[in-house]
């Protein structure tokens, strides 16, 4: 197994895509969630592990930000697909909550809400596991 080191602190747009640039296959992990790396989380974080791979809103308390695991599979061991664009719903796109107490924000979300409430029906499909390298004929390239 290959050494990994974290890129540097810096502020400097130039500095980190010149360290982005130079770095090779080998220094990046394409499989962080291995059984190894979840065996060590918290009960509390594996609760409920069948909705990681659930295509929706997460809510809280000033935004909403769409949950878009389809687009990483390859972090959860799978082959990566051609990902569906982004989602963000128009209707909360840019939605804060700060300052508009009188708005009613369950009938603003509602439609969040129930995405939510069906996350369980809005899983990605899984895939086969990535074994080696993409070929240069890969659709995903």
């Amino acid at each position: 197994m290959s050494q990994h080191h974290a890129l540097p602190m810096v502020d400097n747009m130039g500095v980190i895509r010149k360290t982005l640039d130079y770095l090779r296959r080998s220094d990046f992990i394409w499989y962080p969630y291995s059984a190894d790396v979840i065996d060590q989380l918290s009960d509390e974080c594996r609760h409920e592990m069948d909705i990681w791979e659930s295509i929706c809103p997460l809510v809280s308390n000033l935004i909403i930000e769409w949950h878009q695991p389809d687009r990483i599979m390859r972090q959860f061991g799978f082959q990566q697909l051609i990902p569906h664009p982004p989602c963000t719903p128009p209707q909360v796109h840019h939605l804060t909550l700060r300052g508009k107490n009188a708005d009613h924000w369950t009938a603003v979300i509602d439609g969040c809400t129930n995405a939510w409430n069906n996350r369980r029906n809005s899983c990605f499909q899984r895939t086969g596991p990535q074994e080696g390298l993409l070929s240069s004929q890969s659709d995903y390239i």
